[in-house]
């Protein structure tokens, strides 16, 4: 079963063709501002990335929810009766092209925004690192698991490798001359492959230095949560903890 019109398919994607224009016109605005900046640059590539993005989701949704025919099969089968859809894909092909094209003027910029889907590449990979230790099926309980700082240690080892792994990375990519400071400061990358590496070593660092002072301090928590035990002022803590905000939330 196929939509009636054309104008049934602008309605039923109103809302993605509203963030298309937005981010078209931010696109616009930024070319057309009379400097040459860092800033300009990254907005730029930043506002055009997310507008092909959106594109690329009204493409998908050219098809209606009742057709298991691609999007480019369902229009070739169209054309004809559809003639207005036909010319619409045409046409809106024409102008992501003519908008990649533009981006790709700022290609170095562009490898400078991927390299943060690297550095989420590299926190998520220090978490797995992390999260392949076992511990007990009980809950160890700060101030109370007496094996609680031991299990800790294998935590913080686990990230201090995440951060010296990324550290010594960073470090090794500035000696080798990889990571031009001025590139940086401009939001650019001299490669994609360039941009990959020092994003998930950054990644790496950034999350294991994160993790290693956070659960240090928790370790040294315990430690703090047994010595008032011992001293028999534990529950006088635990009494005005329990009126904070975060006491309450418990």
């Amino acid at each position: 079963m196929s939509e009636p019109s054309p104008g049934q398919f602008f309605k039923r994607n109103s809302q993605l063709f509203t963030v298309l224009g937005v981010f078209a016109a931010i696109s616009v605005y930024f070319t057309q501002l009379s400097l040459d900046s860092r800033w300009q640059r990254l907005g730029t590539v930043s506002s055009f990335t997310i507008f092909i993005l959106v594109a690329l989701s009204i493409q998908q949704n050219i098809t209606p929810p009742s057709s298991d025919k691609t999007p480019f099969d369902y229009v070739a089968v169209q054309q004809f009766q559809r003639t207005g859809l036909a010319m619409f894909y045409v046409a809106f092909y024409a102008v992501v092209i003519s908008i990649s094209v533009i981006i790709i003027r700022y290609s170095d910029t562009l490898f400078f925004l991927l390299s943060f889907l690297f550095f989420i590449g590299g926190v998520r990979t220090t978490s797995k690192l992390i999260g392949v230790l076992e511990f007990p099926e009980e809950k160890p309980t700060v101030g109370e698991t007496p094996e609680f700082p031991l299990m800790m240690s294998y935590v913080i080892r686990n990230a201090l490798y995440a951060a010296i792994i990324g550290g010594g990375g960073l470090a090794l990519a500035q000696i080798w001359g990889l990571i031009p400071i001025e590139y940086l400061s401009a939001f650019r990358m001299s490669s994609p492959v360039v941009g990959a590496v020092i994003g998930f070593l950054f990644g790496l660092f950034v999350a294991g230095s994160v993790f290693t002072v956070v659960f240090t301090g928790v370790v040294l928590l315990h430690y703090r949560f047994v010595h008032m035990k011992e001293a028999g002022t534990f529950e006088e803590f635990a009494k005005l903890f329990r009126k904070t905000p975060w006491g309450e939330s418990e």
